[in-house]
């Protein structure tokens, strides 16, 4: 009893130092990995540039086609469908599809071919000399009823060296085999569903990619316009600027004949100053968005190129929301590709039940084979065989089948609730849509009236302020509003024309020309 503890003991005492040991290994491993890649990456590091050093000059890059002076609308879009990194990678996408599918094609609509040939030959040391040759080739059928039809020929050659000379052996064979199944497998619409499946992908894939070029779109015009809005803004600015000196210098004059105060000075040197500040904003926002615009239209940011002056018109755009809604929900896309989803989840529920028969297969099988030859050229195709028969499964087991069939039942009830899901959204978007576009002409509307009425109101001010009737509070603050006014009222423009082409996208009445343009 006492021997057992002390082993027992042992084996602990053993294990905790085995595992303290097995720590300590691990921890000086660990942080020898570490301290090397840390090495390594201060190496790296030992040649980095200040950029307040004297530098050399970075080669610019130049764009690989050519840009226009002044960019306008049509060249912008032209540009990004050509060149934008992410369309071309969305269009590589559509082109691999494609390809998948004509492999598919070919699998299921062609006659596939396979061969193989080979040749063998000792050296006469060990052994006399001999050498073999043969040739396989071999092609595979799918028949319209599921069956599968294989023709197959091979042919062999050999010689072996003897003492008097040389003996040589020849041969060939033909075979012809069909397989049938007569329950599972059976019938075109099963066998050839994968095909039917691939189709059908690549006609969503088809659809999809539309629907990211009419969004593509979109966005380049949208980004564009917002580049033209913001050079508005930036002449707004430059013209509040402007008048906020003209503003100050006026209160300094005043000030200096007695009829203004020293507080309208420093209101009017704040406003001047804020102005400044504005501007200088404004050219900054600029100046990036052009940047980013640039990497959209996939040219280096070193491209130098004008963006065009004219905001879109505003276009009347009404039609009646019930109207609107039948004609999305009947025209988009998107819910055909939907509704077509829910005939592929019925069609794999058919297969699936088809899946649940046994197999019952007919093979038939037809041999022709030649008699041992000298030669090639002297082969007879004496032997022919006729072989067929049906094989039965006994289905002992069918619960994968089982558990398949009821997948493909909960993916149909899914697939039906995703279209009504996604009707229900269409509806909603419609609806949405509609009323923002409603909102925004309204605000237009509203926009030009309030810009009228602070120009009024400026001049006003300025009278008063003049006459010595007020201070300059009102003048500088209605000067203000006004540039703030204007700025919002070109922001609308480019809402209300953003948001009319996503609506027409929206119904399923866009269309995009292979340059892009919208043609709608």
């Amino acid at each position: 009893m006492l021997k057992s503890s002390l082993l027992v003991m042992l084996f602990c005492i053993h294990a905790g130092c085995s595992a303290s040991y097995y720590s300590k290994q691990a921890d000086e491993d660990g942080l020898e990995l570490v301290t090397e890649k840390r090495q390594s990456v201060d190496r790296a590091r030992e040649n980095l540039l200040d950029p307040r050093d004297e530098l050399e000059p970075r080669e610019k890059k130049q764009a690989e086609f050519e840009v226009p002076a002044k960019l306008d609308l049509d060249d912008a879009v032209r540009l990004a469908t050509l060149h934008n990194r992410g369309f071309e990678t969305r269009r590589e996408a559509f082109f691999l599809q494609a390809l998948s599918l004509d492999l598919t094609r070919r699998d299921f609509l062609e006659t596939v071919f396979s061969g193989s040939a080979g040749y063998t030959g000792s050296d006469g040391r060990a052994l006399r000399f001999t050498d073999s040759a043969f040739l396989t080739l071999s092609g595979t059928r799918l028949l319209p009823t599921g069956g599968r039809l294989t023709v197959t020929g091979a042919g062999n050659n050999s010689t072996l060296a003897v003492d008097d000379g040389t003996v040589q052996d020849a041969g060939a064979t033909g075979i012809v085999t069909l397989t049938q199944p007569l329950l599972r497998g059976a019938g075109r619409k099963v066998a050839f569903e994968p095909l039917t499946q691939a189709e059908r992908t690549l006609l969503y894939e088809a659809r999809d990619f539309e629907f990211f070029r009419e969004t593509f779109a979109v966005d380049i015009i949208e980004q564009y316009y917002n580049l033209v809005r913001q050079k508005q803004e930036i002449a707004n600015e430059e013209r509040r600027l402007k008048n906020q000196e003209f503003a100050q210098n006026q209160a300094k004059a005043l000030y200096a004949i007695g009829t203004q105060s020293s507080v309208d000075v420093q209101r009017a040197e704040q406003s001047f100053l804020d102005a400044q500040n504005s501007l200088l904003d404004t050219e900054t926002q600029y100046r990036l968005s052009l940047d980013r615009f640039k990497i959209q239209l996939g040219v280096p940011t070193d491209t130098e190129f004008e963006i065009g002056d004219e905001l879109p018109a505003i276009v009347e755009f009404e039609i009646d929301m019930e109207r609107a809604v039948q004609a999305a929900l009947h025209n988009r896309l998107d819910l055909r590709t939907t509704r077509d989803r829910v005939a592929d989840a019925e069609r794999a529920l058919n297969v699936s039940k088809n899946n649940l028969l046994p197999d019952l297969d007919l093979d038939a099988t037809y041999t022709t084979d030649s008699a041992g030859s000298d030669s090639l050229r002297r082969l007879f195709f004496d032997n022919q065989t006729i072989r067929f028969g049906v094989n039965l499964e006994i289905p002992l087991d069918r619960k994968a089948e089982r558990n398949q069939y009821k997948s493909a039942l909960i993916t149909l009830d899914r697939a039906r609730r995703t279209l009504r899901r996604e009707e229900d959204s269409v509806i909603l978007e419609i609806r949405g849509l509609l009323r923002a576009l409603r909102t925004v002409r309204s605000q237009l509307r509203i926009g030009e009236r309030e810009i009228d009425s602070l120009v009024r109101q400026a001049t006003q001010a300025d009278l008063e302020n003049r006459a010595g009737l007020s201070s300059n509070r009102d003048k500088i603050e209605a000067l203000d509003e006004l540039t703030e006014a204007r700025n919002r009222q070109l922001s609308r423009t480019v809402n209300y024309e953003v948001a009319r082409l996503r609506f027409i996208q929206a119904l399923g009445l866009m269309f995009v020309d292979e340059e892009g343009r919208i043609v709608s």
